[in-house]
């Protein structure tokens, strides 16, 4: 009791203070936000990550704790998203380090929208607060600590990035406590608090925590040097003891990281990228970055106030912060350099997330100098000064908009209210108050002008409040969407995949929200499988994040990953074989359902097989015909099974491949370039022979694209512009860039279909394309002209331009021999199914759903060899006869994980001791 009324006594003398005060400006400014939404109906979720990934995982995150304390099961494996997906690592990546994921349980489904909008604005707060915390430690005392807490809390990274991203904020909210446990370990051999903060870090993600230890590492050697300087054993001593108390916070947090790190290394995220500088716009925007929110590419978003830029360069003259400007320095250099920036977010794509950490140093900086005796000199004025000179000569040089403006004038005035009135004692608290009023004056001005529909209007980015999220958000592409899911959920209860036209990939994860299986998915970690069938199978749909898509709406794909419905409001998209079973009709919008005739079941049967090797070699519409007609097996599962020689031959016999001539502006090109000078008008029409009765394919191999030079695009311009107009263009295109990414657009008797190629030098989602392999549907009776359209002018070459027709003679009877299996489902539930197969021949039993080391596969009760069928699913050798087929999923390594996180809490439960201890024996024996 003492011990707790001593506490309470200490948060009283030393935090309440300045927790209030912080409290009293972070509500005033935070209620601008509140506001502007208000004002415009809007919610806090963001209508792209934020309702397809953060709201309804947060919704499946509650479900899964709510059927956990009802039966005690947590299996994190679910069949409503692709054709099956773990999401343990994207619920530690979202969800099992955040403390209002766990609270969700005592919300209810219909106030969730309301819990998730308070959830943002309460991590918001609890930046700061953990700030304060911070600035406590170090004893930093005067009203530099609530600058530093408004500062970091209202950062362009925090108020924009992870306020539309808020799980991120758990990553801002534990970096100052991370950082006091390093201080502590190393300066004070008190080792609790890094062990507790190291683990909190490592709960808030894999992705941030990588970040936060790669650059906190460097801080705690670098504080160790500073502090021990040249007692080394010391030095070294206080490293390791650092290190291993970490290692046990890791060892805490086991359960989660080991199976998420599994599952991210086996994720398509990590890929090489050659990407060595950034564009010209790019970097004539960091400036700005600094204390605006101008630079949202690859996620550099800093807007720090520019009341920290007076103060850095007095800030650096300190030695005891190298360590912290060491810090600053290497993430600068992180943003200025795309291989620097990609190390320091694991080898990833280099979105440059990171910069919450600069911010975090920065507005240290501001706490650490702005103290209680803080006193400003003419030396500290003339650095504080020069560090302001060169930044506005910098913004000059690169012609900034930002001259000076509404932030700059209340900087100046703080300033010159400061600097003539700080030896005047009795307008001590005067004069901190107008400086804290004018800062968040300033900081206030930047949130409305990122929000306001007037300025930057990053409001219309998030969703008008009360929207139903159950079903009817398929983005308005499909007018009676939730009246077509309602109605097959009652009609038919079996297991099997729904697909969609148009797909759009903000809602890619509303089955997994509404309880039914679709192909389609959008999450931030999958499955390698997906990745490696997409490109195989060279999915037009494919990108990183959703590689699946609806796989372009190809007929025989589609169908082996279980499509059984098809839901439309246009006819021309529906694949070969679907017949038309209702039509719904709502303010004079008719929406489409239709049944696939070729319905494949979830296990299938193969008597035969290929090679792996063989399998290769083939294109991708020879493996896609192939898929359905043998398996495809590695050398060490082939068996006994006859080896299919004739799959070369039935191949042939479905896909035809049709000569063609290429024309430009209605004249045959035999050189592969053209130039685009006119998007709107210009366009390429490849011709070949009339086909009836195929789905129709159009492959261009080899595409590239080269920009217009500025000379070119001023020529082609001239008659439009006056000379004002061409030296603002000019003036303009010193730093605007021609982007390399560009769509082509492939189009023929009513069907459309197009692919996005990327900017290759500066979009950090850029992926190489070999080849566009686009399907344009069913015809039957294609005119034998494809019109190929441009987004962009420019010149444009190509290798090849192929058109390929696959035909469906054989395609029913091969759906037929798979579906001799005769697998009827049992039960199924996430992680888990039973089946029924009754087959009169040995065969390899094809379970269509992902290949990955959690699945366990039984017959008859008993565990059996699992094996890669067709590279991509899971097979069994199976015997004729009747059998039962279970099937269970577990995520690999929790198991392994939860034996580590034991023996972390028995070494915490060692180490809490042994500082208890430490704690007695400075009391009352020195």
């Amino acid at each position: 009791m003492k011990i707790i009324k001593k506490l309470l006594s200490r948060f009283k003398d030393e935090y309440l203070k300045d927790i209030l005060v912080y409290t009293l400006f972070f509500s005033v400014l935070s209620s601008i936000i509140i506001y502007v939404f208000a004002f415009y109906n809007r919610s806090f979720i963001w209508s792209v990550d934020g309702l397809s990934q953060h709201y309804i995982t947060l919704n499946y995150f509650r479900n899964l704790l709510i059927n956990y304390k009802l039966t005690g099961i947590f299996n994190t494996f679910t069949w409503n998203i692709g054709y099956g997906l773990d999401m343990f690592a994207n619920l530690a990546y979202y969800s099992f380090g955040d403390l209002f994921s766990y609270l969700s349980i005592y919300v209810k489904e219909s106030n969730l929208e309301q819990y998730f909008n308070i959830s943002v604005i309460l991590r918001m707060w609890l930046t700061g607060i953990s700030f304060i915390i911070f600035c406590k430690y170090k004893n930093f005392k005067g009203h530099g600590v609530i600058l530093g807490s408004l500062i970091y809390t209202f950062t362009a990274s925090n108020y924009i990035l992870f306020f539309r991203h808020p799980f991120m904020y758990n990553a801002a909210i534990v970096l100052p406590l991370f950082t006091i446990g390093i201080e502590k370990s190393i300066r004070d051999h008190y080792y609790l608090p890094l062990i507790i903060t190291s683990f909190l870090v490592f709960m808030a993600g894999f992705y941030f925590a990588y970040m936060i230890c790669i650059l906190m590492i460097i801080y705690g050697i670098l504080f160790a040097i500073v502090t021990y300087k040249k007692e080394v054993h010391k030095t070294i001593y206080s490293l390791l003891a650092c290190l291993i108390m970490g290692c046990i916070g890791l060892m805490l947090a086991s359960i989660v990281i080991i199976p998420s790190i599994s599952e991210y290394l086996d994720s398509s995220r990590i890929f090489s990228r050659d990407n060595y500088i950034y564009n010209l716009n790019y970097y004539h925007n960091i400036f700005q970055s600094l204390i605006l929110n101008s630079n949202y590419k690859n996620n550099t978003l800093i807007g720090i106030s520019l009341f920290s830029i007076f103060i850095l360069p007095i800030f650096i003259r300190e030695k005891k912060d190298i360590p912290a400007i060491s810090v600053i320095i290497i993430i600068l250099l992180g943003i200025l350099i795309p291989k620097v920036g990609s190390f320091l977010v694991g080898m990833s794509y280099p979105l440059n997330r990171y910069t919450f950490i600069l911010c975090f140093f920065l507005a240290y900086g501001v706490a650490a100098t702005i103290n209680e005796d803080f006193y400003i000199d003419m030396k500290r004025i003339k650095y504080g000064f020069l560090g302001i000179t060169i930044y506005s000569l910098v913004l000059f040089i690169v012609e900034s908009e930002l001259k000076l403006d509404f932030i700059s004038n209340l900087f100046v005035l703080a300033f010159m209210v400061y600097i003539y009135s700080h030896k005047f004692e009795r307008f001590k608290i005067v004069r901190n108050t107008l400086l804290i009023i004018c800062l968040s004056l300033g900081i206030g001005f930047s949130i409305y002008s990122c929000y306001d529909s007037n300025y930057n209007n990053f409001v219309n980015g998030h969703t008008i409040t009360g929207v139903d999220f159950t079903y009817d958000t398929n983005n308005n592409t499909i007018a009676n969407f939730k009246d077509a899911i309602l109605y097959l959920k009652e009609k038919d209860k079996s297991f099997y995949l729904i697909g969609k036209y148009p797909y759009n990939f903000n809602m890619a994860n509303l089955s997994l929200y509404n309880n039914y299986q679709s192909m389609s998915y959008y999450f931030s970690i999958n499955s390698n499988n997906y990745n490696i069938l997409a490109t195989d199978l060279k999915n037009n749909q494919y990108d990183i994040s959703y590689e699946i898509e609806e796989f372009n709406y190809r007929t025989r794909i589609t169908s082996l990953l279980g499509n059984k419905y098809f839901i439309t409001d246009n006819k021309r998209y529906v694949p070969y074989g679907y017949k038309l079973i209702k039509e719904i009709k709502n303010n004079n919008k008719t929406t489409y359902i239709y049944e696939n005739n070729n319905y494949i079941k979830f296990g299938i049967i193969y008597q035969d097989y290929i090679k792996e090797e063989d399998y290769d070699k083939l294109s991708e519409s020879e493996k896609e015909v192939g898929l359905l007609k043998t398996t495809v097996l590695d050398k060490d599962h082939t068996y006994h099974f006859v080896y299919f020689k004739d799959y070369k031959k039935h191949i042939d016999k479905n896909i035809k491949k049709y000569n063609n001539k290429v024309l430009f502006n209605n004249r045959e090109i035999n050189k592969k370039e053209i130039k685009i000078t006119d998007k709107d008008s210009e366009y390429l029409e490849v011709k070949t022979d009339k086909i009836k009765n195929r789905e129709i394919y159009i492959k261009i191999n080899g595409l590239k694209y080269e920009t217009e030079s500025i000379n070119e695009i001023l020529n082609r311009n001239l008659n439009k512009l006056n000379p004002t107009n061409i030296n603002n263009y000019l003036h303009k295109s010193k730093w605007d860039n021609n982007l390399y990414d560009y769509t082509v657009q492939a189009s023929s008797g009513g069907h459309y279909v197009s692919k996005k190629y990327r900017d290759y030098i500066t979009d950090p989602y850029y992926y190489e394309i070999d080849s566009s392999y686009m399907n344009l549907g069913y015809y039957e009776k294609f005119n034998g002209t494809i019109k190929l359209k441009f987004n962009k002018v420019g010149t444009y070459t190509y290798d090849s331009i192929e058109i390929i027709a696959v035909n469906f003679d054989d395609y029913s009877s091969d759906v037929k021999e798979l579906n001799k299996s005769n697998f009827d489902i049992i039960e199924y539930k996430d992680g888990y199914m039973k089946a029924s197969t009754k087959t009169s021949r040995d065969g390899i039993l094809q379970l269509n759903t992902n290949f990955l080391d959690g699945f366990k596969v039984f017959v008859d009760g008993k565990e059996v060899e699992k094996f890669r069928s067709n590279k991509y699913f899971i097979g069994i050798y199976l015997a004729k006869g009747d059998h039962t087929i279970e099937l269970k999923y577990e995520t690999p390594y929790v198991r392994e994980g939860l034996k580590i996180t034991k023996i972390g809490i028995y070494l915490t439960i060692i180490i809490f001791l042994f500082d208890c201890e430490k704690m007695v024996k400075k009391r009352y024996f020195s």
